[in-house]
Parts: structure tokens; C-alpha cells; sequence
């Protein structure tokens, strides 16, 4: 069902599983609910006789703040990409240019575990980069859904859905619980939120959610031996497309987006392949700590 919002305080009477990012400016504001497609808000920005138009969800089916739009494999992008910051409550996040599935110039961004993408309109090219980061600059934080755990605010976890795309299917084809946080250590255990999904045994995420929605972590575990299809992203060594190789440890190689995320780590136990997708709002020193409270942990994290 598509339903136009006449005025910005009507969202407020609306509950959506992410936070509402408007800008000053946002105009034909509508939003997409009980379809089969995922809860959607969509709106227009004209800035300098340019049309912007934006569309918001949360993204259920990769690992957080990755700027999915704009990549056309797992890691490969669909054109360059480039990278500027803005800083939102403390936080810098990064802004990803480039573009889009469609062939549009585009941009995406993660701000309180909400993705923005971002697309120009034909002949709304120009400046397109200075124009985005001036929309970014004025935006308008709204209210925060009711539960902050991935499974309640997730589409296709735990629910009956109909699967366009193999991501889709990894989510929900599995059964979903949540639990109370049991890690020890000095960074894991700061995540209220764990939503546990398995798959036959075979493949299981661990989707480590915090309070204020600004960090998520995905434990990421399949069964080496395994039939099952889309069971794990495989890194092509020769491209690595947006992936940049951080540093490698005697626990995980470690790959950046950028300087601020978001991560990905892998390492192969015995018998288990571990992907660990790590959002934007981790800083580059928590990595290091984070590794080291899944090896204090690895009993109970590292397990199918």
C-alpha cells in the first residue's frame, strides 16, 4: 500500500522498524507499507532547481550499512566510488557516491542503522556530490521504532515472504529467535540486542543489534562441506572491488569500505567459515577489540 504523507508530523502516528531521516526541504513525501516489498519512505528534495529524490528503509538482507545500490556483485561497484563524511549526533558516517542499479548518479548512506539511497534526476547531475552533503547537513532525526532488535524490524526474518534475490532468501529461509546478550568481554557485550537465525544445521547469523541503532554486527557462519547454495559470500582475490585489505591478523583478515566502515572480516575455523559484517560507527580501534571477544567467546559464538 502506497500513502502520501500531506504533512511531516503525520509520520510521528506511523510506526516504521527505522528511523525517519528528513531533510528541512522534503516535499511529495509517501510511504510504502504491507506490500511485498519492505516498509519504504520516499521524498523529494529541490535544491539550487534540481529534484533529489530519496528512498529509506532497513536493510535486512546484507550486511549493515554496506551501499548496496551502488554494487552490482558483493563487492564490485557498478562505477567508482567515492567517499565524504558527515558527522550526525557525534557520529561520522561515511556517504558513498557513485552509480546506481538503474545507471543513475547516486549516493547511499547508514545513519541510525537507516539506509538513505540517493539518486539524481535527469539533467539534476551537476555539483551532484556538494548537493547531497548540503541535504545531509539539514536533516531531521525522527522518532525510533518501538523495538530495536533485527528480528522485529526485519522484513523477511521470521516471516513467510516471497524472495526476489538470493539475499532475501539467505534471511528467510531460516528460523529467528532472540536472546539476552551473553558475551564477555569489553565490546560485544555493550549490544543489547541478539537475534540469532539457523538454517538445517548448515548456515547460521548472529545479528548483534545496540540500543541507539547507530552500531550492528553480523556474525556470519556456514558449514564447510556444506551443499547448501548461497551458504557464504566467496572473496574474489583478484578483485576486490570496494573491499581494501585493513591488515591481516593471526584471528581474521580485515577488509574496509573505508576509514569509517563499514567492516568486513573473515576466517576459516575448523569446519566453519566465520563472515563478519560490521557497520559504520565502528571505529577503526574497536575492530581489534571485537576479535578479540569472539576468540574469548568462541564457544559459544563460532558454533552451529
Amino acid at each position: 500500500m502506497l500513502k502520501k504523507i500531506d504533512n511531516r508530523e503525520d509520520l510521528n502516528d506511523i510506526q516504521l522498524p527505522f528511523v525517519t531521516i528528513l531533510p528541512e526541504n522534503a516535499s511529495n513525501i509517501s510511504i510504502r507499507t504491507h506490500s511485498e516489498k519492505w516498509d519504504t519512505l520516499r521524498f523529494e528534495v529541490e535544491i539550487n532547481n534540481q529534484i533529489i529524490r530519496v528512498k529509506e528503509f532497513f536493510m535486512d538482507w546484507f550486511y549493515p550499512s554496506f551501499p548496496k545500490s551502488l554494487l552490482k556483485t558483493f563487492s564490485l561497484p557498478y562505477s567508482q566510488i567515492s567517499v565524504r563524511t558527515i558527522m550526525v549526533n557525534g557520529v561520522t558516517y561515511p556517504v558513498f557516491f557513485g552509480v546506481d542499479y538503474s545507471g543513475a548518479v547516486a549516493a547511499s548512506v547508514w545513519i541510525f542503522g537507516t539506509t538513505l539511497e540517493i539518486r539524481s534526476m535527469p539533467n539534476s547531475e551537476q555539483n551532484f556530490t556538494d548537493l547531497i552533503m548540503n541535504i545531509l547537513s539539514h536533516i531531521q532525526i525522527g522518532k525510533f521504532p518501538e523495538r530495536s532488535d533485527f528480528i522485529s524490524r526485519s522484513y523477511y526474518a521470521g516471516k513467510k515472504r516471497k524472495y526476489f534475490w538470493f539475499e532475501e532468501e539467505r534471511i528467510g529461509r531460516m528460523s529467528w529467535e532472540v536472546s539476552t546478550n551473553f558475551i564477555e568481554g569489553n565490546f560485544l557485550k555493550k549490544f543489547h540486542n541478539v537475534s540469532t537465525g539457523t538454517f538445517n544445521g548448515i548456515h547460521k547469523i548472529m545479528v548483534f543489534s545496540s540500543e541507539d541503532m547507530n552500531r550492528e554486527i553480523w556474525v556470519d557462519l556456514f558449514k564447510i562441506g556444506g551443499s547448501l547454495k548461497n551458504g557464504f559470500y566467496h572473496l574474489d582475490e583478484d578483485n576486490m572491488g570496494i573491499l581494501q585489505e585493513h591488515h591481516e591478523t593471526d584471528q581474521f583478515r580485515i577488509f574496509s569500505v573505508s576509514n569509517y566502515g563499514p567492516w568486513l572480516l573473515r576466517k576459516v575455523y575448523p569446519g566453519i567459515i566465520a563472515t563478519v559484517g560490521v557497520s559504520s560507527g565502528v571505529e577503526t580501534g574497536e575492530i581489534e577489540t571485537l576479535i578479540k571477544d569472539i576468540e574469548i567467546n568462541r564457544d559459544q559464538v563460532i558454533t552451529i
